[in-house]
């Protein structure tokens, strides 16, 4: 149970970086921000690939941190181009 809940929130994670998040920025998007989503989104496709290689399956706590991130990435408020972050 705890590995579909966790593949759930990383493929929430994976599909709303790649296909809406990265894809809207632009060149006044701050590296950190950019760097952030490159990151997420990268740990998101281990956390699916994980059990095809073997991995253990991920604690309670790590599960709740990927489904918490996935929540944020669901209902993020900004406007769709809003990517600069807090100060521009």
């Amino acid at each position: 149970m705890i590995i579909l809940l966790n593949s759930i929130a990383a493929a929430v994670i994976l599909i709303n970086g790649l296909f809406f998040t990265i894809n809207r920025m632009g060149r006044h998007t701050r590296h950190g921000i950019r760097f952030a989503w490159m990151v997420m989104v990268t740990g998101s496709l281990g956390v699916l690939l994980g059990p095809l290689f073997g991995y253990p399956p991920p604690s309670p706590a790590a599960t709740l941190m990927h489904i918490g991130f996935a929540l944020f990435v669901m209902f993020n408020r900004r406007k769709p181009g809003d990517l600069r972050g807090i100060a521009s």
